[in-house]
C-alpha cells in the first residue's frame, strides 16, 4: 500500500489509478489504488495456475498502456 501511495506522488497525480502486485513467488495478489480508494482483488492466484497468473499480468499491462496511450 505504501508503494502505491508513493507511486501516486511520483506521478504527481493522486487521482490516476496505480496497480500493485504482492507475491512470495507462490501466491500472487493484485490491487488498485485510485485516489484514496484501495481495491484488492479477492482472487489469490498461485504459481500453479500459470494461465490465470499470466492473464492477470496481461490485464495489468493493458491498463498501463491505456493510461500511457
Amino acid at each position: 500500500m505504501a508503494e502505491l501511495v508513493a507511486a501516486q506522488k511520483l506521478n504527481q497525480n493522486e487521482t490516476q489509478a496505480v496497480y500493485g502486485i504482492v507475491t512470495d513467488a507462490e501466491l500472487w495478489q493484485f490491487g488498485k489504488l485510485e485516489s484514496r480508494l484501495f481495491t484488492r482483488n479477492q482472487t489469490r492466484v498461485t504459481i500453479d495456475d500459470l494461465a490465470e497468473l499470466f492473464g492477470a499480468l496481461y490485464t495489468l499491462m493493458e491498463q498501463a498502456v491505456r493510461v500511457e496511450g
